[in-house]
C-alpha cells in the first residue's frame, strides 16, 4: 500500500495537504481517513491563521471544500460524497 501526499487550495485561500491511500491502480480512502486528515489540515491552518479556530461555519464550509477535491479528483465516489454527513 502506497501513500500520496495531494494538495489543493480551500476556500479561505489556504494550501491544504492530504493524503490517501493507494491500493493496486484504484485510489481509495474511508471517510475515518479523510476526517483525521482534515483535522490535521484544520490544525495547520488555526495555527496559521488563529482566528479561525472557533468559526464553525468556516470549518463545516472547509470540510465541504476538501470532500469536493476529494470527489473531483476521484479519491472518493459520488456516493461516498453524497452520503458524507458533515460531522462539524
Amino acid at each position: 500500500m502506497t501513500v500520496l501526499e495531494l494538495s489543493t487550495i480551500g476556500g479561505n485561500g489556504v494550501n491544504l495537504v492530504y493524503s490517501i491511500r493507494v491500493k493496486g491502480t484504484q485510489l481509495m480512502t474511508t471517510k475515518a481517513a479523510a476526517l483525521t486528515q482534515f483535522r490535521y489540515n484544520w490544525k495547520v491552518i488555526t495555527k496559521q491563521h488563529p482566528k479561525l479556530k472557533g468559526d464553525k461555519v468556516w470549518k463545516r464550509e472547509e470540510w465541504s471544500y476538501f470532500t469536493d477535491s476529494l470527489c473531483k479528483q476521484g479519491y472518493i465516489t459520488l456516493k461516498q460524497y453524497e452520503s458524507w454527513s458533515n460531522p462539524f
